[in-house]
């Protein structure tokens, strides 16, 4: 399934109960209540990093596959100094795993995903 946009956007609230996660975080009264709901987004933000990270993997293996290339592909050509695109793919996850946990902490200098509320404007 291929989505893009508000509807993407759309997708993942509903994967992750954003919503639910959101109301609940209005809703909170006492100190108790703070902590539960904090630990349970916290939770929610690990899982959605998993996912990010995931779909980035998927993501890069597909390019690597249009470009009829593996892994084993990509290694020999940087050895040999030819630039490829699952090469260059290969490069960037052996960087993002010396860099951290997660590929979705800027590893793969990709624009940060951002989920509001607000529906950008055509065009932008």
């Amino acid at each position: 399934m291929r989505l893009s946009g508000p509807d993407a956007e759309q997708h993942i609230r509903d994967r992750f109960h954003l919503k639910t996660a959101e109301d609940r975080l209005k809703k909170v009264v006492t100190a108790v209540e703070v902590v539960a709901a904090g630990t349970e987004v916290s939770k929610l933000v690990a899982l959605c990093r998993q996912a990010l990270d995931q779909f980035a993997l998927e993501q890069l293996e597909e390019m690597m596959e249009l470009t009829g290339k593996g892994a084993t592909a990509a290694s020999a050509a940087v050895g040999k100094g030819v630039a490829s695109v699952s090469s260059v793919c290969m490069e960037k996850l052996n960087r993002a795993a010396r860099q951290g946990p997660y590929l979705s902490q800027g590893a793969l200098e990709a624009r940060p995903i951002v989920i509001t509320d607000e529906r950008p404007a055509p065009g932008a």
